[in-house]
């Protein structure tokens, strides 16, 4: 659930653009941007790896019968893992949410409609 939300906030700062915030330099929009998409796409990618790691580190401890106390040692080294890189997606996120609103891109104003 946290990948699709990740991947959401990536497609709503993608379709953002400069001219719509046009009391904001250009630059420090895109760097707002830029970090946006940076951010959020490492919260999905996250996200998606650890469901990678987990199933394939369960079929791979099937497979070789690895013993009960590694397989919940390396489960807890990934939930963990996971865990510390989701908070700081979360930091990076409120960093720049908190730019965002200094420089004046006010991230509560609808997105428009793009014609086809």
């Amino acid at each position: 659930i946290f990948a699709i939300l990740f991947s959401i906030r990536r497609l709503e700062a993608r379709r953002r653009e400069a001219e719509q915030f046009p009391r904001v330099p250009v630059d420090v929009f895109e760097r707002y941007k830029t970090t946006a998409l940076r951010v959020n796409n490492l919260g999905a990618g996250i996200c998606f790896g650890k469901l990678v790691l987990d199933y394939g580190f369960q079929y791979f401890a099937k497979v070789y019968q690895l013993p009960w106390n590694l397989v919940r040692g390396v489960g807890a080294s990934i939930f963990f893992g996971w865990l510390a890189l989701f908070i700081w997606t979360l930091v990076l996120n409120r960093r720049n949410k908190r730019f965002a609103e200094e420089n004046g891109i006010d991230l509560r104003t609808p997105i428009p409609e793009r014609s086809p």
